[in-house]
């Protein structure tokens, strides 16, 4: 429960981490059977995100998101990927640093 509510905790700050900016970047790509991917990814002050969008040609998709935020004593690092089920995993990780 803790690592979830940190992971929430986490995800608000990189959403509202402030305007876009030249850290920001995305890329897109269509298969020639109506399959689609999309990669997203945003820097900003002390964190970084990354967020993968797939749709296959059948209309199934999944998604998957991780990124760090960098305090000044510690780092958290977190993982979510969603399935065609709409199933979903979660992990997060603490770092200190000394």
């Amino acid at each position: 429960m803790i690592k979830l509510s940190m992971m929430a905790a986490a995800t608000v700050f990189l959403l509202t981490a402030g305007p876009a900016g030249a850290e920001d970047w995305s890329r897109s790509w269509s298969g020639p059977h109506g399959g689609s991917r999309t990669i997203a990814g945003q820097c900003g002050s002390h964190s970084c995100s990354r967020t993968v969008d797939v749709t296959g040609p059948r209309g199934r998709s999944w998604s998957r998101s991780a990124g760090v935020v960098q305090g000044p004593f510690r780092s958290y690092g977190y993982r979510t990927a969603t399935g065609p089920a709409g199933r979903g995993y979660a992990a997060g990780r603490v770092w200190r640093r000394f």
